[in-house]
């Protein structure tokens, strides 16, 4: 492989293109990394994995098959993964727009808010009071709402346990903290349908872990059979064995959620530590649909010199060639010079007629060179060889004999 061809050709706005594609890459990992789309993405990667090393093996019928097969798996992965999709982009416009310096503050809970969340589900659970408490994280979560009343209250232990209290209408539903605020009541989520997960829980439990399949949100499950704290969060759910862990896990997810400026590692750190496996994924896919799409196929123009062969004739020997070397420009797809074997096929060869000693021939692209098909050939200036021949003499003195 050329490496210089490489190097030469790759400009700024390449390094540009190739970051950016990093950047929607390790968006989309992290999306998929979150849903149960994790297990589709890998299955794509493999088909098109198979389909690059087809292409390359020119299997025509498989590769035809392939490219249908992409078509029809598209349209099926839109109407699959529409909710997947809506959440992504949502996800990026909240992203783009978000005042996080603002919001971090706003969001963050104080030592006495934690305790007044932690005394709350202890009290709802050693009295088997069904509850499910949304703690808002950086995803909008409107959208997954069914129903809910508009609160906007302070939060309190005694407002939480008059939301929770069996003879409420609102009870059965979801209320949903905002920071320091509880903003709703009576909430309905998307209940779960991975069964595995919910085994013999009940619908409280199946909507928790529905919401948290679908964003980044934290939900506390007081169970009213069993009396038991169950946390959801990045589409898993586990019941706590000790309940003394819960203020730990919600200092926790709003220290992760919503990092202090002090807490916040520098930008250079957090680049390459924080999911640093997904990062280095983003670059290499990047770089290689960057190579396939764009690099490889470019058609561009290489410049070589070339060695002047001349035929040999019957009785006659070349004495000198001038030029013997000529500059000529080849065009081609970029992929076709990084093999850095094209030289080997291409031949500038003159045929000389026997009309004098010395003659002069123009060089003309499509009689004088071969070049493989995929190589298109030209002369920029027109050169002019000089060939000189001169008899051989054991030939003359053989013509001499009677």
């Amino acid at each position: 492989m050329d490496i210089s061809i490489l190097v030469q050709s790759v400009e700024l706005k390449d390094y540009a293109d190739i970051l950016l594609m990093s950047v929607i890459v390790y968006s989309i990992l992290n999306w998929f990394r979150s849903t149960r789309a994790a297990f589709i993405f890998t299955g794509i990667v493999i088909v098109v994995g198979i389909y690059v090393m087809v292409q390359q093996l020119e299997l025509v019928m498989t590769s035809a098959v392939l490219e249908k097969f992409f078509a029809v798996i598209l349209i099926a992965l839109v109407v699959i993964f529409q909710e997947e999709l809506r959440g992504f982009f949502e996800r990026l416009a909240v992203w783009s727009f978000d005042n996080r310096f603002g919001q971090t503050k706003k969001l963050r809970l104080t030592r006495p808010e934690v305790d007044v969340i932690v005394r709350s589900v202890q009290d709802m659970a050693r009295k088997r009071i069904g509850a499910l408490i949304i703690l808002k994280g950086r995803d909008m979560i409107s959208r997954h709402l069914d129903g809910g009343i508009d609160l906007d209250g302070r939060l309190s232990e005694q407002l939480l346990m008059s939301l929770f209290d069996p003879h409420s209408i609102g009870h059965d539903g979801a209320a949903i903290i905002e920071g320091n605020r509880l903003t709703e009541f009576s909430c309905h989520l998307p209940l779960s349908k991975n069964l595995s997960k919910i085994k013999k829980s009940g619908t409280r439990h199946a909507a928790a872990l529905g919401l948290v399949e679908r964003c980044d949100a934290m939900a506390i499950v007081v169970s009213e059979e069993r009396g038991t704290i169950s946390i959801a969060r990045n589409g898993e759910i586990e019941v706590l064995q000790d309940p003394s862990r819960l203020s730990f896990i919600l200092e926790r997810f709003y220290r992760e959620t919503y990092p202090s400026s002090r807490s916040r590692n520098p930008w250079f750190v957090s680049l390459w530590k924080d999911h640093w496996k997904e990062k280095l994924t983003a670059v290499f896919l990047s770089f290689f649909l960057w190579a396939w799409l764009v690099y490889i196929p470019a058609s561009i123009i290489h410049y070589v010199t070339l060695p002047v062969d001349v035929a040999t004739l019957e009785g006659w020997e070349v004495e000198y060639v001038e030029p013997s070397r000529v500059t000529v420009a080849l065009e081609a797809p970029r992929g076709v010079f990084l093999m850095g074997t094209y030289e080997d096929a291409i031949r500038a060869t003159i045929n000389p007629e026997m009309k004098s000693e010395v003659q002069q021939i123009l060089l003309d692209p499509n009689v004088h060179f071969v070049t493989p098909p995929e190589i298109s050939l030209r002369i920029d200036q027109q050169e002019t060889v000089t060939v000189q021949l001169r008899q051989d003499s054991g030939s003359g003195s053989a013509d001499q004999q009677p």
